[in-house]
């Protein structure tokens, strides 16, 4: 366990309003004064950030120039992210056979979902091994059974034209409801990837949380609210594609007015969000929370998605006492202006200093 002893004086994130005193020893919070505890400087605290849509085993871009599933790629990954503030992530979906530690030993905590889970022919054929309907719910089992604490299905994609407006469907609704069924009963929980207007469907269907989902409409996000299904909308990513062609397609115009619509009442309605940035650059959760926020989401609402809300909905701990000391300062109120997350004063990683880049 780390030496350091650290004492913190801060706003606490995202719902404080006065300061508050943590110290950090033998890398774990308490609210009892250490001697010896060095000031940790900046004005407000957030447990570590979280980005709960990446993919540590691929780039979606080619920036790094690494081995698709090696472990150099999976470990700059991390490096990114960890020096942004961003301590957890949750892998929405990662190369076959390829394992991804979870215990936070890099200082960043994976939750994973394990290979995705898609029909022959849907998805891209260079990141999955594809798995016919009959043996889906047996290879749903199987991944929980193996250690995921996820499992993630791919419900649609583009298809030959590449466009996300239109994408083919994969397994059968009352399937996909078999599969959570499945994924339940064996403690895990499941996660589906939806471009389409299906989001009520998927919904529906008793799955934990709709990745995209941007189509969902009011009442499909109030059926969200009723069924306590968490929604990571993936704003960065959707905006790259969506937001160039709005001018010109009126379905991508159409899209971006559905979402200023629910996101605003999915924070209203107490809906889990989550801050994901999936093909987005690692250690860039801070541009999803401002995107969050323009589409809508109060300013609270949307630092949670990133912060307390994730953890929470993650199993993560947070900055209660006894946990590890995974936190990050800011000498702004990322509230005012989330550009602030991207200007940490401090990182610590289990009571360890991380020099932000």
């Amino acid at each position: 366990m780390s030496e350091e002893r650290w004492h913190v004086r801060a706003v606490a994130l995202p719902d404080g309003e006065d300061p508050v005193d943590l110290w950090i020893g033998d890398g774990r919070l308490t609210g009892e004064p250490l001697d010896g505890a060095r000031d940790l400087p900046g004005a407000f605290v957030a447990p570590g950030l979280v980005d709960a849509h990446v993919h540590l085993t691929f780039e979606a871009r080619d920036r790094l120039g690494l081995q698709r599933g090696s472990p150099e790629l999976i470990a700059a990954h991390l490096d990114l992210q960890r020096s942004a503030g961003v301590l957890a992530v949750r892998d929405a979906g990662s190369l076959p056979g390829v394992a991804l530690e979870p215990d936070g030993a890099t200082g960043v905590r994976v939750v994973g979902c394990g290979p995705f889970l898609a029909p022959p022919d849907l998805f891209l054929a260079h990141l999955y091994e594809p798995t016919p309907p009959e043996a889906a719910v047996d290879a749903a089992r199987e991944r929980v059974r193996s250690g995921w604490p996820w499992v993630k299905i791919i419900a649609d994609h583009p298809g030959p034209d590449g466009s996300p407006l239109a994408p083919r469907l994969g397994y059968p609704f009352d399937l996909m409801a078999k599969i959570a069924d499945a994924v339940h009963a064996e403690g895990g929980r499941l996660a589906v990837h939806v471009m389409g207007d299906i989001v009520r469907e998927v919904v529906a269907a008793g799955v934990d949380s709709v990745e995209h989902g941007n189509w969902a409409a009011p009442e499909t996000v109030r059926e969200m609210a009723a069924r306590g299904t968490a929604w990571c909308p993936t704003l960065t990513t959707v905006l790259h594609h969506i937001e160039p062609v709005a001018d010109k397609i009126a379905a991508a115009r159409a899209l971006l007015d559905r979402q200023r619509e629910t996101l605003p009442l999915a924070a209203a309605l107490g809906v889990t969000l989550l801050a994901g940035t999936d093909e987005e650059p690692h250690g860039s959760v801070a541009d999803e929370v401002a995107a969050l926020v323009r589409y809508g989401a109060p300013p609270g609402a949307a630092l949670a998605a990133a912060t307390t809300g994730a953890r929470a909905y993650l199993g993560l701990p947070g900055l209660e006492p006894g946990a590890p000391a995974d936190l990050v300062t800011f000498d702004a109120d990322p509230r005012a202006d989330p550009a602030a997350l991207k200007r940490p004063a401090a990182v610590l990683a289990a009571g360890r200093r991380i020099e932000p880049t």
